[in-house]
């Protein structure tokens, strides 16, 4: 309405302003010549001051007439911007990128991204959280896959081991070898202490880990523990008689410098298939709008 209003208003301002200077002469009447008016009086019937408001009556009458014609055009509003929350581990941190790069392609959507443990109190209130393998049960009630990720073991580069069989992954993390040449068979020129490196208990990525190495058991021993990957990769490549395991991505997001320092060791091929884990994308509800959008575009990654 105040859209209507303010169009006439400025039309008729225009017409005004252009006739400014027009003056309305009014015939005069047989009266006006000399004769009495209806009231017995000599002189005009109008006073002579209102050629003005007559000139005003036709201006807003033709306003009137031209905004019949003219189609108004309405303004939309803009479009409400959708929040997405999104939780993602440490242990999946490379894959912010990912994340990042599929939010971007979405100008109607307002994406926040933190890094938090699955257990968290921000994992579990935000619109999606992230997590690494098949073992979540946190009371949601929607999961979708949205990708893979491979753990990987990782040795310093000096350190002269390529290979590793189930039966020696099984012997290093079960802690029943403690020095490199107990291994069977000994890698040669390793001849200290093996320092074990892993995550705290209750990890998503030590939880998986540990089912494929120790082959469904447990571990009493105390190895050394790593925040992250990040914490892993500085100890395990300062080090030749270390061993640990990450996220393959944490590596394919290395420097050309943290890289020289170290490698990957090669696992039988049904030890690699089964660390071979989904990426799950887990919500409350199903997303939808801006959030299904973002599962969709890292699906397609």
């Amino acid at each position: 309405m105040m859209t209507v209003i303010n169009r006439l208003s400025g039309l008729y301002t225009t017409i005004w302003s252009a006739l400014g200077g027009v003056r309305i002469r009014i015939p005069p009447t047989p009266l006006e010549k000399g004769g009495e008016n209806r009231e017995g009086r000599s002189g005009p019937p109008f006073p002579r001051g209102d050629e003005g408001g007559i000139l005003h009556i036709l201006i807003f009458g033709l306003v009137i007439l031209l905004a019949s014609c003219a189609p108004f055009t309405t303004v939309a509003p803009p479009p409400t911007r959708q929040p997405v929350i999104a939780s993602l581990p440490p242990m999946l941190r490379p894959w912010g990128s990912r994340l990042q790069d599929c939010a971007a392609r979405d100008p109607g959507m307002d994406f926040f991204l933190v890094e938090a443990d699955p257990t968290s109190e921000a994992a579990v209130q935000a619109d999606l959280s992230f997590h690494l393998g098949t073992a979540v049960n946190l009371g949601k009630v929607y999961a979708t896959q949205v990708g893979w990720e491979d753990i990987v073991v990782i040795a310093s580069a000096s350190n002269p081991l390529d290979r590793l069989s189930s039966d020696q992954l099984l012997a290093l993390f079960s802690r029943r070898v403690k020095n490199w040449e107990e291994l069977s068979p000994a890698p040669k020129g390793l001849t200290g202490e093996v320092y074990l490196w892993t995550y705290p208990q209750g990890d998503e990525i030590r939880r998986a880990f540990e089912i494929v190495s120790l082959q469904g058991g447990s571990s009493s021993a105390q190895p050394m523990l790593a925040p992250d990957p990040q914490a892993m990769l500085e100890a395990v490549g300062a080090d030749p008689d270390a061993v640990g395991y990450i996220p393959r991505s944490w590596m394919a997001n290395l420097g050309t410098e943290p890289a020289s320092k170290l490698k990957v060791i090669t696992l039988d091929s049904n030890q690699s298939q089964a660390l071979h884990l989904p990426v799950l994308a887990v919500s409350p509800l199903e997303p939808q709008g801006s959030g299904r959008a973002l599962l969709v575009c890292l699906e397609g990654k």
